[in-house]
């Protein structure tokens, strides 16, 4: 009987770890089928963000990528290329290496899961006003006639425009 706890507290400690080799022994072939579902959802996810952000880097003129983005971006294409390596490993990998490939696949799957999680929102922007390079000048009251007027203001309220020439004397009498 004083031997029963002692084996019972050795057969708990092995008991998770060999029941977790054992899982990722017999459901590679799943785990390597999600791998490549993940791995092909962040690849379309990098994608598209790539896409929307040249849409808003045009529209209008002078927006720069927010960091936060361009940080997410250069990450992702890391994480495939680290990927590839892995789907290279597994499908090279011998029979007794299964449980190890499985681990490795599995986590390397969390880790691509967490990088769609953290992917830029495209409704928040991916893009943002680049720095001003144009020089503020102090004003007075614009003198002309108020249509004139009223169509400045209107093209300048417009996000395709980012400049207006004016023109005239610039003096008033």
């Amino acid at each position: 009987m004083e031997y029963v706890q002692p084996v019972l507290g050795i057969a708990n400690c092995l008991g998770t770890p060999a029941c977790k080799y054992l899982q990722y022994l017999r459901k590679l072939n799943d785990y390597v089928r999600n791998f490549k579902r993940m791995r092909d959802e962040l690849i379309c996810k990098m994608e598209d963000t790539e896409l929307q952000l040249k849409e808003e880097l045009l529209r209008p003129l002078g927006k720069i990528p927010k960091k936060r983005v361009e940080n997410w971006l250069k990450a992702v294409k890391e994480m495939i290329k680290e990927a590839q390596v892995v789907e290279n490993k597994v499908s090279n990998g011998r029979y007794l290496c299964r449980a190890c490939n499985g681990k490795l696949v599995d986590e390397k799957t969390r880790e691509m899961k967490e990088f769609l999680d953290n992917a830029p929102n495209a409704s928040e922007g991916l893009a943002m006003d680049g720095p001003s390079a144009g020089l503020l000048l102090p004003t007075s009251e614009l003198v002309g006639e108020e249509a004139v007027r009223n169509e400045i203001w209107a093209c300048l309220m417009q996000e395709e425009v980012s400049k207006i020439g004016v023109r005239g004397m610039g003096i008033k009498n």
